[in-house]
């Protein structure tokens, strides 16, 4: 038994800092070796790939919203599934229901989101606004 454990936390010690596809971050790159010009541009093609990420995101959330999965998934709400099924803090969970639930409502909002041109933040502070002028 002591062996089968052994064997267990030294596979989840090596899955430690991997990525689904098996590499460490530092594997595919090593970033002490590019230079400036070479970084910001890795930089900026990252935050673009978040960008398509969020907004891949936030259509699922829109998903899983509308058919009210998170009643399946054994939570009451959508907020309580984001924050404790999924991992998101209340902060970032709400910022994301916001943004989903508008994205319903102003199909554009994705691209605009996608190009950096709203941020997540602005639409929720829309959102928060719309929610007080309705109460």
């Amino acid at each position: 038994m002591k062996k089968l454990w052994y064997c267990t936390a030294t596979a989840a010690v090596n899955l430690v800092g991997r990525r689904r596809d098996g590499f460490q971050m530092e594997d595919k790159m090593n970033l002490k070796s590019l230079n400036k010009f070479e970084l910001d541009q890795r930089i900026k093609s990252l935050v673009a790939k978040e960008r398509e990420l969020l907004h891949e995101i936030l259509l699922t959330i829109k998903e899983i919203d509308q058919r009210r999965l998170y009643l399946e998934y054994g939570f009451a709400n959508l907020f309580l599934y984001l924050v404790e099924g999924v991992g998101y803090s209340a902060g970032s969970a709400q910022r994301r229901i916001d943004a989903a639930r508008l994205l319903s409502e102003v199909p554009t909002l994705g691209e605009k989101i996608q190009s950096g041109e709203v941020k997540l933040h602005q639409v929720s502070l829309i959102q928060k606004a719309a929610r007080d002028v309705c109460l």
